[in-house]
C-alpha cells in the first residue's frame, strides 16, 4: 500500500467479489456519471477534478470511486487510499476497460480468496480475451458499454 493509500485506508471494501458483479456495478455507476453534470467520462483519468472546468474526470473504475465508494469529487485516485484488495479490484476494472481479461482475473484471484477458475473455463476466457477488439469509450460510448455488458455474461457464465 502506498503512502497515499495509507492515507485513507478507512474506505470501505463494499464492492462485490465476482468479475460480473463488480463489472455490474461499474455500467450501473458508469451511467450515474454520464447523467451527473458535475461528472465527465474520461477513459484516460481515473478520478479527478478538471480544475478549469470543475468536472470530475472518471473512467469506469473512477465512476465507481465516485458513486458506489463515495470519493469526493476533490479527490483523486492517489488520495483516495484504500486496502490492496479494494485498489485490486478497482485495477481489474481498468483492465477489463482496456480488454485484460485474464489480467483481470488474476488480479482478482491473487487478492479475493476463493478464487479458482479452473483450466477449461481459462481457455475459454484467453480465446474471448484473444478474439476482442473494444471500440474505445470516446469513440462509441453505446458500443463500449455494449461490450462491456458481453463481458459481464461471460464472466457470469464462467463464475467468476
Amino acid at each position: 500500500m502506498s503512502e497515499a493509500q495509507a492515507n485513507f485506508s478507512e474506505v470501505e471494501d463494499t464492492l462485490p467479489d465476482k468479475l460480473f458483479q463488480l463489472l455490474d456495478q461499474a455500467l450501473f455507476d458508469l451511467n450515474k456519471a454520464e447523467s451527473d453534470p458535475r461528472y465527465q467520462v474520461a477513459m484516460s483519468r481515473w478520478h479527478s477534478l478538471d480544475t478549469e472546468t470543475e468536472l470530475c474526470c472518471v473512467c469506469l473504475a473512477g465512476s465507481v470511486m465516485a458513486f458506489t465508494l463515495k470519493c469526493p469529487r476533490d479527490k483523486d485516485e492517489l488520495s483516495f487510499g484504500a486496502s490492496d484488495r479494494l485498489w485490486a479490484k478497482l485495477e481489474c476494472l481498468n483492465y477489463i476497460r482496456c480488454g485484460a481479461l485474464v489480467t483481470a482475473y488474476r488480479t482478482m484471484a491473487e487478492n479475493v480468496d476463493g478464487y479458482d477458475l479452473g483450466e477449461g473455463p481459462m481457455e475459454e476466457l484467453v480465446k474471448y480475451e484473444m478474439s476482442l477488439s473494444l471500440v474505445p469509450y470516446a469513440t462509441d460510448s453505446e458500443k463500449f458499454k455494449e461490450q462491456m455488458r458481453d463481458i459481464k455474461e461471460l464472466f457470469e457464465r464462467l463464475y467468476v
